[in-house]
């Protein structure tokens, strides 16, 4: 007997709850580096790469990037984990107009220009910061952090 292609495909899926490890607050090497975190990591490259395989390693299969009131600096890493298959929600941390702090994860489709867009509709505009600079903090939220 021949099995219709809808049948077929319906029998290659799972036949229940699929779990997956995960790890939801992955910073970017720019927040490393901007926020002066020890780091043995002195290009992006080796920190995308180490990421990388620390998650291969702990069998991580999806991950959230996140930055502080930025999008742009997760690039390199969101390729770098896209091309071995592990699944990127990307997002931002963000202190709100109200002064409320919101860790905001995305679909993994959305683009950075969806998050900036987002991060400028909570009222936290997005913050460009130049490469090799590092920014100074400069609201006092809780720990000092921005």
């Amino acid at each position: 007997m021949t099995w219709p292609k809808p049948i077929l495909d319906a029998l290659g899926k799972t036949s229940g709850t699929v779990f997956h490890r995960c790890a939801l607050q992955v910073n970017p090497f720019d927040y490393v580096r901007r926020h002066r975190h020890q780091s043995s990591f002195t290009n992006e490259q080796d920190y995308n790469a180490a990421i990388v395989e620390a998650c291969q390693q702990a069998g991580i299969t999806v991950v959230g990037i996140t930055d502080n009131h930025t999008v742009h600096s997760m690039r390199g890493l969101r390729a770098s984990l896209t091309e071995v298959g592990i699944t990127v929600f990307p997002g931002f941390e963000a202190r709100t107009k109200d002064g409320v702090e919101a860790l905001v994860l995305f679909e993994p489709s959305a683009t950075e220009r969806q998050l900036e867009r987002r991060l400028g509709e909570l009222g936290a505009a997005c913050r460009r910061h130049e490469p090799g600079r590092v920014r100074r903090s400069v609201s006092k939220g809780p720990a000092g952090r921005d």
